[in-house]
């Protein structure tokens, strides 16, 4: 497991799930090449054209998909990133 996976593995604050992407980055425990990693995560993962679906359901399914077949990272981790995405295309 890379230092990425167990930093999101930590997060949780579901309550106030628009902290998820603050506390990530700001995590002392990763690398700039983590962080990095992340943000192009965040941003390619959170595009419009995998959210455009206007059933929440389908564009984290489509975001899933996408995650899962370009990064190497754990399905408990996609799915952790999927939900943080998720809440802001609510």
């Amino acid at each position: 497991m890379t230092d990425l996976e167990k930093v999101i593995l930590t997060f949780d604050n579901w309550g106030q799930p628009w902290k998820f992407q603050e506390f990530v980055l700001a995590s002392t425990q990763l690398s700039e090449n983590d962080k990095e990693i992340f943000k192009d995560i965040w941003t390619k993962a959170g595009d419009i054209e995998i959210w455009n679906d206007c059933d929440l359901v389908l564009g984290c399914k489509a975001c899933h998909n996408y995650i899962k077949e370009n990064y190497n990272i754990s399905d408990n981790v996609i799915g952790l990133i999927t939900l943080g995405l998720s809440y802001s295309w609510k």
